[in-house]
This record gives structure tokens, sequence and C-alpha cells, in this order.
């Protein structure tokens, strides 16, 4: 981890990359190609980043007239916005200027609107677990926003549409764009400043994310995609880049106004998880997932999706505007990915876009791992996180060379309590995590068991659960 972690200082430091080998790159234009006209789409903006093996920006299409795609052109990338808050915020509690634990009325006080429980925590904001009303919810939302493009809309104006609660604080999930609106006005009362200002200060400009804007408090430099609609986002037919942003910009803020160029966002995510963004403990909260699924969960602005590539975790964000994106990072090689599509509305989204590049890339990725050449003793590495835990926690493992694993959890006596998961597994990082639910406050073992032919090799680590919240 330390040697990817002075890699991507070296990246970041002097903007440059090496560039994946052109057998792969071949493969992947030719993908993203496929898909935009296999899907009739407007233009296609790709990066991917690969750590330790190089990168990858990719166009496919127009933004106007003929005026192609290209690679350094930026895109909203709508609630993806929310990932980058949820940074933030983590960071503003990394200095002890805030707990996500605390309660909106401890860092809002005075904010009395019927519809909001004053005694939501930050933590339920950030993972839509407060049951505030999303005020962006059809027809009234959209409705709104599209009334008059040149309007400024104030947080206060839009937390006012808030309807009656989805349910109790904590007792449900419903994704949230009020919450968002909530974190901003929070970051701006802790730090005195607007988010836009706090948002360079600590993760924009420390990550080299110097093609990233926060429109609508900070000017765009650079070429804009044109958006195009279909009707949906503004209400307006085709391309709606001449149409005032006020409305659009203030009416999203703090839950889906930044724009971003796609190789920005891929390497915001390697900034976050391969980085040193975060503190270990303020990251470990992000990933602590409120299940929605088996295998989908929200963490603290953040998704969890174990279906797609199974075996591997996903981490993402999408978003949705008068563009559309996603961008994601994977648990076994932590590679990034962002596509954003110039227009408001796709056919299966980006997610399902994206997915298809990625397969090339972890494609490419097993094909180069040599699982021969490394033995197993003695390499297996295990950690938890958080640990103690009261919620989740978290496990990762660390294999040298693919293998068969059985990640179990056991007592203090060495008796095995429950399997976690088990078979064959790449090289790499592993993430896996265990539920609280129906735990006695105690000390328990993780106990990950591996072999690649030559050996097995067990390691365990030890977990203190401390009680539910």
């Amino acid at each position: 981890m330390k040697r990817i972690i002075l890699l991507l200082s070296a990246i970041w430091a002097t903007g440059a990359m090496a560039q994946l080998p052109a057998s792969i790159t071949t493969k992947l234009q030719f993908k993203l190609d496929s898909i935009r006209i296999a899907n009739n789409l407007k233009g296609v903006s790709a990066a991917i980043i690969v750590p330790n093996q190089g990168n990858w920006l990719g166009v496919s299409g127009v933004s106007c007239g003929t005026d192609n795609i290209q690679p350094g052109y930026i895109f909203s990338i709508g609630s993806c916005t929310k990932t980058m808050i949820a940074a933030l915020v983590l960071k503003l509690q990394d200095q002890g200027l805030l707990n996500i634990n605390d309660k909106i009325y401890q860092r809002l006080p005075g904010l009395n609107l019927p519809n909001i429980d004053s005694t939501i925590t930050i933590k339920q904001l950030l993972n839509h677990t407060s049951g505030v009303y999303n005020y962006m919810d059809p027809p009234a939302g959209p409705d709104s926003m599209c009334a008059n493009f040149n309007r400024n809309w104030t947080p206060m104006e839009l937390l006012k549409m808030c309807k009656t609660p989805y349910f109790a604080k904590g007792t449900g999930y419903h994704y949230s764009n009020s919450g968002y609106v909530l974190l901003g006005m929070i970051v701006q009362k802790v730090t005195g400043s607007l988010p836009s200002v706090k948002l360079r200060q600590l993760v924009l400009s420390p990550g080299g994310l110097n093609k990233t804007w926060f429109e609508g408090e900070e000017t765009v430099v650079g070429t804009v995609a044109h958006p195009w609609d279909n009707g949906g986002f503004s209400k307006q037919s085709g391309d709606i880049f001449a149409l005032p942003r006020n409305s659009f910009n203030t009416f999203g803020w703090t839950s889906g106004a930044v724009q971003s160029t796609t190789e920005d966002q891929a390497l915001f995510y390697q900034y976050l998880f391969n980085g040193n963004l975060l503190s270990s403990s303020s990251m470990a909260q992000m990933l602590t997932m409120h299940k929605i699924s088996s295998v989908y969960g929200y963490g603290l602005g953040i998704t969890w999706d174990t279906y797609s590539f199974p075996g591997n975790t996903l981490y993402y964000h999408q978003g949705n505007r008068d563009h559309i994106g996603v961008t994601m990072l994977d648990s076994v090689n932590r590679a990034s990915i962002c596509l954003i599509i110039n227009q408001s509305y796709a056919s299966i989204g980006a997610r399902a876009y994206a997915s298809k590049l990625f397969e090339v890339i972890l494609n490419y990725m097993k094909a180069t791992t040599n699982v021969k050449e490394t033995s197993i003793a003695n390499n297996v590495q295990v950690n938890a996180y958080p640990n103690p835990f009261s919620d989740y926690v978290t496990i990762k493992y660390e294999l040298p060379a693919e293998s068969k694993v059985r990640v179990s959890i056991n007592n203090v006596l060495g008796q095995e309590l429950m399997e976690l998961e088990s078979g064959d597994r790449a090289a790499g990082q592993h993430l896996v995590q265990w539920s609280s639910e129906g735990l006695s406050r105690g000390t328990y073992y993780c106990v990950v068991s591996a072999d690649n032919g030559s050996g097995p090799m067990t390691k365990m680590t030890k977990l203190i659960f401390t009680g539910a919240e």
C-alpha cells in the first residue's frame, strides 16, 4: 500500500502517468465506439487508471455539430458530487471541526423546518437513512427547477420544499438530495466558508484535481461538452447548452453542482482509496455500508456492489443531470474508471456501459497476473477496520497470487461461527464485511485460509465488538 501511495504522489506532483499498453487500449477504444454506436449516444468520454500499470483516456462521438468530444472536455457529474462532499465532511471530521455522529441542531442551531427532525445525525444525512424528503422528487422538483432558468435558489428555499419524512430517522433508506443540501449548510456553518472554497482547499487542490469546478460558486475553466436533453431534465429537447444555468446550479448545490473531466474523476477515486485523503478511521466509516439488499449497500456518499463482478467489490456513484455518468473503483486491482455521456438520458444507464469497459480491464489484469511466480507462504496480509467496531467491520485481506480462499469467523475458543466467503480469488486486495446484527459484545477472530497450490497458509486477526450504536 505504501508503494502505491508513493507512486500516486508522484503522479499528482507531475501530472504525468504511463499509458496502458496499446494491446489493451485498442480494445477499450473499440468497445467505447461500439457502445456509443449501438446505443445511439451523442458523445462519450471515459478514463481508466490502473495503479502500477497506467491509464487510458478514450472519447467517442460529438459535443455538437462537427465538434468531436476531446479527452479534456468538462461534464456535469451530477450526484457524483456527493462522494466529494462526503469526503469533505469526513476531512473536516479528521480536523476536529465536526463528528459524523453530531446532530443537525448541534451544527445548525435555530434551524426550524417542520418536516426535518433536528436530531438527525450527519451520518444519517450522508448514508440516506435520515428519512428526509427528497425535494427533487417529481413532479414538483423538476417543475420548480425549470420554471425559471435564471432563478438563484437558496438552500433554505430548497429545504422548505421537503414534505413529510419517508420514515423516522435511522429506520430505513431513501435517497435524498435534501440531506446533502443540509450537509452543505453544515460545512458552511462550521468553516465560515462556502462549500466550494473548502472543497478546493481540502480535496481538489491536494489531489491535483485542477479540472474540477463547483459550478455556480466557481467559474468553470475549459471546454464544456454540450448537453443534450430529450425533454426530461430541462423539459427542453435537443442541445440545451445555451440555457441559463442559474437554476440548475443552485437547485443542485452540494447535492450535484460539480463539473469535471473523466480523468479528474478517475484520479479522485485513486486519491480517495489509494492515497491519503482521509484518515484510516474516517475511510472505514465511509465504507461502512447500510445494506440496501444482499449485494448492494450505500456508505457515506458511495455505493457498494458485490453482484456485478463476483469476488470483486465495486465502489461507485452515479450522476444524472444534464449529463449522465458514473465513477467506480474495484476492490481487487484498485483500478478506477469514469464514464460520462453528454446527454441526460440513456437506455440502460452509464454504469452498465462503464461495466462493459471494466470487463476489458479485468480480463487484461487476469491475463497479466502470473500466479506461478509467487509462493503464498508468509505473504497473506489481513487487516480489519474499524476495529473495535459497533456496526459493520470490513476485513481486508491481500493475496500475492491467485488462491483458493476461505474466510471465517471464530470465537475465542477457536470454534467457527460462520463462513463469510470462499472460492477462487485473484491476487491483490479483497474486502469482505461482517455485520454486528445479533452479535454479543466481545472478542472474535477472522481467519483467512489461502492455498495457491504451494501449500496452505492461515492468517487471523482479532476483532473487538463494542456493542451496537
